[in-house]
């Protein structure tokens, strides 16, 4: 009968070596990200990935706003989608995912993440839900403005004429 003990040892110290490389690369991503370094928060979440460590909440929450603050808004929307479909999570991802629309000018689904935060801090959500619905008026408007060269009386040409309602 033939020993595993060596191959069980060799199997065992390259787990405990993997499981101890993904906590130092967690280690990295959070102070990265806590030192608001994000671009380097982004790049040690991202190789975590890669590696095949499964994000918890948290981590998906800091990649998702470490994208965010790093203008990959594409990657901060597909994440914070998945977080804002899970149970029990934090109510500041339907804030920083409403945010994410808003700058996107979709205010039509960033009321909706609005709304959801309402749960964390009512006034904070109010204020954005009105200011979602001031935008979708004020887009459905037509144009009361409209520029035009108009005949001017000087040579300079730091002049902008504009006309407004006629």
């Amino acid at each position: 009968m033939k020993s595993y003990g060596p191959i069980m040892t060799a199997v065992l110290i390259f787990l405990i070596s993997v499981v101890g490389q993904a906590q130092s690369n967690l280690k990295k991503a959070n102070r990265a990200f806590e030192s608001l370094d994000y671009p380097s928060a982004v790049l040690a979440f991202e190789s975590m990935v890669k590696s095949g460590t499964v994000l918890d909440q948290t981590g998906k929450h800091r990649l998702a706003y470490s994208y965010k603050m790093t203008q990959q808004n594409g990657k901060a929307a597909s994440l914070y989608t998945e977080l804002s479909n899970q149970v029990g999570v934090d109510p500041e991802v339907y804030f920083e995912y409403g945010d994410l629309l808003r700058s996107e000018t979709d205010f039509v689904q960033a009321k909706i993440y609005f709304e959801k935060y309402k749960i964390k801090n009512p006034v904070i959500a109010e204020y954005f839900i009105q200011a979602c619905d001031y935008a979708i008026v004020e887009l459905g408007r037509p144009n009361n403005c409209k520029l035009s060269n108009m005949p001017t009386n000087t040579d300079q040409p730091d002049q902008a004429p504009v006309s407004y309602r006629g």
